[in-house]
C-alpha cells in the first residue's frame, strides 16, 4: 500500500455478491417464526385476550398475551430511558399498531393465520394525535402512574411530569427577551411543521433469539447491542453476563434501531417454546417501530433594520409517539432553534410529548434537521422582508471564533464563513439571479448552516457545518 493507491472496503466483494452475513438469512436449527398481533385502535382499554383457539391450530408452538408477563420471573416494563414499553400490552393499547399478542409456529404462513383466531375485546378511548394539544389541560392521558425512569437521570426525573404528557423538558434562557423585543426594529412570528419520515433501512428489524439452561442469546439487526443486553437482563431479571447480543452486519439502521424493538418477544416465545424463535418486521410494521420526530417549532425573532438579529423566542414540540424510547435526549436539541448564529436574547421551551401516534426513534440529524428547517426558513423570510441578500444576512449574523454559542459555551474553533463562501461558490451564488422560472420548472439556489452537538451533559462542543442546497 502507497500513498495515492485505491483501497477497496475490506468486505465490498461479499456486499456486491450477496455472501455477507445478515441477520434477515440467520437460522438455526429447529427455528419456529413469531407474527405479532397488532391494535386497531389509537387508544382503548383491552378487556379481554383469548388465544385458546390460536393455540390449538396445527403448526402453532406458543402464543404470547399479557398473562405471561405477570409474576415474580419477570419484570416486564422496557425502555431507552423510561421504561413505559411492554412485549404486548398489559392493559391498554395507546397506537395504531401496538403490539397485543404474538405467536410462533412452525412456518410464517401458519403464524400469520393463527393471528385471525386470537380473540381481543377493546374498550375504546379518546385519542390524542397532534403534541400542542397533548399539552392542554383535561387532554387524554396516555401514561398513568409514576414514570419508571432508569437511574442516573434526574434531569428527566425532574421533568418528565407525572400526571401529564410531558415525557421530558429542555429550556434555555439567555439575556433578556422582554428586552429584545423591545429593542427590536421588526419581528417575525411563524410556525413550521415537520412531518414524521420512516428510517426505510433496507433490512427491516429482525431478531433471533434463543433460549436455554437460563442463558439468553439474540442475534439481532441492532445498532446498540449493548441497551438490547440492558434491556433483555432487566426484563427477564438475569445478570447481564447471562444475555449474549450478536450482531452480524447491519443492513442499515439511521438511528431506527438504537432500542428494544422485536428482541422481548423473540426471546419470550423462545423460553416459552424451548426453542428458537424468529422474528421479522414486514415492511409495514416497519413504520409502527419508530418514526423521526414530527416537530412543530413556533419561531419570533427580533431583527434591526440592518438584519441584526437582536432575540428569538422559539417553542419546540416534538411529538414522541406512545412512547419515550430516545425523546428525553433528543428534545435538548432545540437548542439549536436560534441557528449557529450570535443572538444576545434568547428563550427557547423543548417539549417531547406522549401522543397516540407510532412510537419514535432517533434519525439522522437527531432532533437538529425539525429546527434547522425552522430557523433557515425564518431567516430566508427575514432577508425578503428587509431586502437583504440571504447569504449576506446569515454571514452577518454567523457565530464567529470566539463567540460563544446559546448555550454559553465558548466556541474557540468556528468556520462558517470559510464554509458559506466555499458553498457560495460551489453552486454559482452570484451567477445570476437566486430564482429561475422557466414555464413550470423553478430552480433555485440557497444555503442554509447548522449546528449539531452531543448532550450536553457529555461536555461536547457544537460542531459547525454550512450544506448547500440547489434545487
Amino acid at each position: 500500500m502507497s500513498v495515492g493507491q485505491t483501497i477497496s472496503m475490506i468486505d465490498s466483494q461479499l456486499r456486491v455478491t450477496g455472501g455477507i452475513d445478515y441477520t434477515l438469512n440467520f437460522e438455526l436449527p429447529r427455528m419456529l417464526h413469531a407474527r405479532i398481533l397488532r391494535s386497531p385502535h389509537a387508544h382503548a382499554r383491552i378487556l379481554k385476550v383469548d388465544a385458546s383457539r390460536a393455540a390449538k391450530l396445527p403448526g402453532v408452538a406458543a402464543v404470547l398475551t399479557r398473562d405471561d408477563l405477570v409474576g415474580d420471573h419477570i419484570d416486564p416494563y422496557f425502555g431507552l430511558i423510561i421504561r413505559d414499553q411492554t412485549p404486548v400490552a398489559l392493559d391498554k393499547v395507546r397506537f395504531v399498531g401496538d403490539p397485543v399478542a404474538a405467536v410462533a409456529a412452525v412456518d410464517d404462513e401458519i403464524a400469520a393465520e393463527a393471528l385471525d383466531l386470537i380473540d381481543v375485546e377493546y374498550e375504546e378511548l379518546s385519542a390524542v394525535f397532534d403534541a400542542e394539544e397533548a399539552l392542554k389541560p383535561g387532554a387524554v392521558l396516555l401514561h398513568e402512574g409514576v414514570r419508571r425512569i432508569i437511574p442516573g437521570r434526574p434531569d428527566v426525573t425532574a421533568r418528565s411530569q407525572t400526571g401529564t404528557n410531558i415525557v421530558h423538558l429542555f429550556k434555555q434562557r439567555k439575556g433578556d427577551i422582554a428586552q429584545g423585543f423591545r429593542e427590536s426594529d421588526e419581528i417575525f412570528d411563524n410556525t413550521f411543521d415537520s412531518p414524521a419520515a420512516n428510517h426505510a433501512a433496507l433490512e427491516p428489524h429482525v431478531a433471533v433469539a434463543q433460549v436455554s439452561d437460563g442463558q439468553i442469546s439474540v442475534w439481532t439487526s441492532s445498532q446498540n447491542p449493548y441497551v438490547v443486553q440492558r434491556q433483555l437482563a432487566g426484563i427477564f431479571k438475569v445478570p447481564m453476563a447471562d444475555v449474549r447480543v450478536i450482531v452480524f452486519t447491519l443492513g442499515g439502521g439511521f438511528g431506527g434501531k438504537l432500542n428494544c424493538k422485536l428482541e422481548p418477544v423473540a426471546a419470550l416465545l423462545s423460553r416459552k417454546t424451548g426453542r428458537p424463535v424468529k422474528i421479522t418486521a414486514r415492511r409495514n410494521e416497519v413504520f409502527l417501530l419508530g418514526v423521526q420526530h414530527e416537530c412543530r417549532v413556533k419561531l419570533k425573532t427580533g431583527v434591526k433594520r440592518d438584519g441584526t438579529l437582536v432575540a428569538v423566542e422559539a417553542y419546540c414540540y416534538y411529538n414522541s409517539g406512545a412512547y419515550g424510547d430516545t425523546t428525553p435526549n433528543l428534545i435538548s436539541r432545540g437548542y439549536a432553534a436560534a441557528g449557529p448564529y450570535r443572538v444576545p436574547h434568547l428563550l427557547m421551551d423543548s417539549y417531547g410529548v406522549y401522543t397516540n401516534t407510532a412510537p419514535t426513534a432517533a434519525f439522522r440529524g437527531y432532533g437538529i434537521t425539525q429546527v434547522v428547517w425552522a430557523h433557515e426558513s425564518q431567516m430566508d423570510i427575514i432577508a425578503d422582508a428587509v431586502r437583504m441578500d440571504p447569504l449576506e444576512l446569515r454571514r452577518k449574523n454567523i457565530l464567529q471564533k470566539g463567540d460563544a454559542f446559546s448555550t454559553g459555551e465558548p466556541m474557540p474553533e468556528m468556520h462558517y464563513n470559510e464554509l458559506l463562501a466555499s458553498a457560495a461558490e460551489k453552486i454559482g451564488w452570484n451567477d445570476g439571479p437566486l430564482v429561475m422560472k422557466k414555464g413550470n420548472k423553478i430552480r433555485a439556489r440557497g444555503s442554509a448552516p447548522s449546528s449539531k452537538a452531543w448532550p450536553r451533559r457529555r461536555h461536547r462542543r457544537p460542531a459547525s457545518s454550512s450544506t448547500p442546497m440547489a434545487a
